[in-house]
């Protein structure tokens, strides 16, 4: 049992072979590890957190599915990426996080693409923190919150009543440009218009020159067919011929859904969310998310806007 809270690093241990479980002391504490050693927690050793809030901050390109599966009361896991030369994986086993408790997985500064896998996890929560680039995340049957930070990020809740974040356009949009053939956005793979909610930053002039506050509500126009086009800009010129833009206020968000026609083309039969900015057209510089397969309806009750 490590006695002593506060910071404690084991960088650079060369024995973890040799131990069978790391135990924190009861307070605050974040427990650095290398990410050469991660295989280690869970095949070799556990991690045990104590009371109040304790932090794994794992360095370096985790080495193996299963990786971490060791941890157990741990609140918050860093993974530090600020050393990586190439993408990132981290699957987690159900029993990582207990039965009505959360975890937050924090990549944030991961500087390749990161794909996480949490759908093994039956009863626990997750909040969930993309790198800057394009991101695979999948939750597990808890009420998740996640948010995929920069890139264009692939999410998928599970079940529950998930929360997917985005604070700024550009983690929406990403670099979408109007001569796109192929979505370069934001996608959302089993959104439930029953249960899950959509939660939008509140940072100023984040659309154009406009800034949501925690009163805004949201009008939401829904399109059931859209002439499918070869380039995104096309799409969304036949999006605005269907239903002409109308510029969001502080107030009220103006949001389109609509769903491409069949016609071929890397947009067929897409799903698409548009959030506007001040300006009415709608357009690439608009917060656009791939909402494809999503089930029941979208509503004003899906958005909140208190992301800051």
């Amino acid at each position: 049992m490590i006695t002593d809270t506060g910071t404690i690093d084991l960088t650079g241990l060369t024995t973890a072979t040799a131990l069978e479980q790391i135990k924190l002391a009861d307070g605050t504490n974040n427990l650095k590890v290398n990410a050469a050693d991660a295989d280690k927690i869970g095949t070799n050793f556990n991690i045990l957190g104590g009371t109040s809030t304790d932090t794994v901050t794992v360095s370096g390109e985790l080495v193996q599915d299963g990786d971490l599966d060791g941890l157990r009361g741990i609140e918050v896991v860093i993974l530090d990426g600020t050393t990586d030369s190439s993408a990132d994986t981290l699957n987690l086993a159900n029993d990582v996080v207990a039965s009505n408790e959360t975890i937050t997985i924090n990549a944030t500064s991961k500087q390749f693409e990161w794909t996480f896998d949490g759908s093994a996890e039956t009863d626990g929560k997750y909040i969930i923190l993309g790198s800057t680039s394009g991101d695979t995340i999948t939750g597990g049957a808890g009420a998740d919150r996640i948010a995929g930070g920069a890139g264009a990020d692939k999410m998928t809740g599970g079940a529950g009543a998930d929360t997917f974040e985005f604070k700024t356009t550009a983690e929406t949009s990403g670099s979408s440009a109007s001569a796109d053939t192929t979505i370069k956005f934001d996608a959302i793979t089993d959104f439930n218009g029953i249960s899950d909610k959509i939660k939008l930053g509140t940072g100023v002039s984040e659309f154009g020159t406009l800034t949501f506050t925690n009163t805004t509500s949201a009008n939401v126009t829904i399109i059931s067919s859209v002439a499918n086009n070869a380039t995104l800009g096309g799409l969304l010129t036949n999006a605005e011929t269907a239903s002409a833009g109308v510029a969001s206020t502080s107030a009220i968000a103006q949001i389109l859904v609509f769903t491409v026609d069949a016609a071929a083309g890397a947009f067929a039969n897409k799903t698409i969310m548009i959030v506007n900015d001040n300006n009415a057209s709608w357009t690439v510089g608009d917060r656009l998310i791939d909402i494809t397969n999503f089930t029941s309806t979208v509503s004003a009750a899906n958005f909140e806007f208190d992301l800051v």
